[in-house]
Formats: C-alpha cells, sequence, structure tokens
C-alpha cells in the first residue's frame, strides 16, 4: 500500500522535522513518501523499494551552481570531452554494436534537449560517444557522491539531480546551458526501465520542456535492455543497439504556469507516441516474444 504523501508539501522528501541527522549524514525514515522527480503524481518502482528497505545514507548532492563551475569546463568540447569520447566509443564497441539512424535530424548548432528512453546503463555512453556534438546530460545526485565519479562526471558535461523530489538547482542548471547553445540529455522516466518499456514520464520534466522553448529531439534506444538490463550484474556481448533520432518536436515557450499545465496531455501524448515508434516499442508490443527476448522478460528482476 502506498503512503499517503507528506502534508508538508506536495515536492518534498517528507518534512524537514521528519529527516533525521546522524553524525552529520541525512538519513531518510523508512515509509517515505517520494514524490516523482521535479512534479508530482508519480511513484516509481524503485522508489517503492528504496523507501521499503528501512533507513539509508541519503548520499544525493545538490547541483551545483552554475557560477562556481571551473571556467574550463564551461567550454562547448574540453580536451576531457574528446580524450574521453574516444574512449568510451572504444568500450561501448567492445560490449555492443551501435547503429545510429537520423543524425540528420540533430541540430548541427544551437541549444536543443535530447529526450530518450532509457534502457540501460549503456544508454549515456552511446549517445555520448556516437553523436557528433557534445552532450550535456543531466544525472542523478548519487553517482556524484563517490570520490572518482564526483571527478570524472563533471568532465563528461553531467550535472546532477535529485531524483523523487523537485530539484530547481538542478533546472536552473539545465536552463543555463541551454542558453549556452548546448545540447542537454534529459530522461523523461527518471530511471531505466525494469522491463524494457517505455515507463510514465515525470510530470516535471515535461513542464521543463515545455518552459525551456527550445526544440526538443525524440531518440528511441532499441537493443540496449538485451545487452544490460537493470538488473543484471554483467552484460551479454554480441548484439547490435539501434539509436534513432527523431524530428524535433516543438511545444513553443510557454511562461504561463496555467498554460503549462494546460499543455501537459498534449506533450506526453505526442512524446509517448514518438518514442514508442522510434524505439522499436510499438512494433514489439503487436507481436509475440520469442528467443532471448523471451527469456529475459521471464527471468527479470525477481529472478536475480
Amino acid at each position: 500500500m502506498v503512503p499517503p504523501r507528506s502534508e508538508s508539501g506536495p515536492d518534498r522528501v517528507g518534512s524537514r522535522s521528519d529527516l533525521r541527522t546522524r553524525r552529520g549524514t541525512r538519513i531518510l525514515p523508512d515509509s517515505q513518501w517520494f514524490p516523482a522527480a521535479m512534479g508530482e503524481g508519480l511513484q516509481s518502482e524503485a522508489a517503492s523499494r528504496l523507501a521499503g528497505q528501512g533507513q539509508r545514507r541519503d548520499l544525493r548532492v545538490p547541483a551545483s551552481d552554475p557560477d562556481s563551475v571551473e571556467p574550463g569546463l564551461r567550454e562547448a568540447v574540453t580536451i576531457w570531452y574528446r580524450v574521453g569520447r574516444v574512449l568510451v566509443r572504444w568500450a561501448v564497441a567492445s560490449i555492443v554494436r551501435s547503429k545510429f539512424q537520423g543524425l540528420e535530424h540533430l541540430p548541427q548548432a544551437g541549444p536543443c534537449i535530447l529526450v530518450p528512453n532509457h534502457q540501460s546503463v549503456l544508454d549515456p555512453l552511446i549517445l555520448q560517444g556516437g553523436l557528433p556534438r557534445a552532450v550535456d546530460s543531466m544525472t542523478k545526485s548519487t553517482q556524484f557522491a563517490r570520490g572518482f565519479f564526483r571527478w570524472i562526471l563533471p568532465r563528461f558535461h553531467a550535472f546532477p539531480v535529485r531524483r523523487y523530489q523537485v530539484d530547481p538547482q538542478s533546472v536552473r542548471v539545465l536552463f543555463r546551458r541551454l542558453e549556452e547553445g548546448r545540447v542537454v540529455c534529459v530522461y523523461p522516466e527518471g530511471e531505466r526501465s525494469w522491463d524494457g518499456r517505455l515507463q510514465p514520464f515525470r510530470r516535471g520534466t515535461l513542464r521543463v520542456l515545455l518552459r525551456a522553448g527550445v526544440p526538443v529531439i525524440p531518440v528511441g534506444i532499441d537493443g540496449t535492455f538485451r545487452v544490460w538490463p537493470r538488473w543484471a550484474s554483467r552484460p551479454r556481448r554480441g548484439f547490435t543497439a539501434y539509436i534513432r533520432i527523431g524530428e524535433p518536436l516543438s511545444f513553443g515557450d510557454l511562461r504561463n504556469r496555467q498554460d503549462r499545465e494546460a499543455a501537459l496531455p498534449h506533450i506526453e501524448r505526442v512524446l509517448r507516441e514518438a518514442l514508442l515508434d522510434l524505439s522499436g516499442e510499438s512494433r514489439r508490443t503487436r507481436e509475440p516474444l520469442h528467443g532471448l527476448d523471451k527469456e529475459i522478460q521471464e527471468s527479470g528482476p525477481e529472478a536475480h
């Protein structure tokens, strides 16, 4: 049974008094409601699992202030990124073959937001290694809590976002990078899929797309779930992943909050239809599972 939402506020993880401190570390209480990232109304399966695992350290870190970032990291393409892309491309190629389709739909210059479905941990690596432009990725903040990743992720143009709650600072960083003419990647599902199918979108992410006023590029990723699903400890090799880039979508620049709320059903429907088509899911749902796909579906996270 889903616990009731806290009366302290719709967009917070409980109230301030609910958070206890132990040796300077914030502790998340058990059976706590986790609002959807940057929005309301949806509780993901991953959030439900976290809520049922008892107390644990909250290792999330806030997004960096754009004005405090090292100047060298603000450049469109850094030396670290260029070198890293070559290494990432080589590492991904040793695991899965990647084929890109529709690269002509990616603007050669100017700001835009990539909106892919999220099947595997390989997805951001494939996009950053294979796209011709540098990509700034909105990344879950827990990744920045570890020393090495805290150092390397900003050099791959990643910036943190706190999941399951509103993170205004992360949204400000996103808008700042768009103002600099960069490509920003946002996963509307907010997390990797558990079964390879497209999950519900975070409404806060849809609000950001409506407010940004830049081209929205849907990206369908097909095949990475077969290679390395979320619940697997290691990848399967010898498969091909297809990355299909759709035509840019334009939703205008809705600065009025009421207009954005009214437009949410429309953008959700249009974006979902585009990702279902580009990822091949609309075709797969019409065909019976067989072979490896059936084996993966039946083994699932419950079997691990």
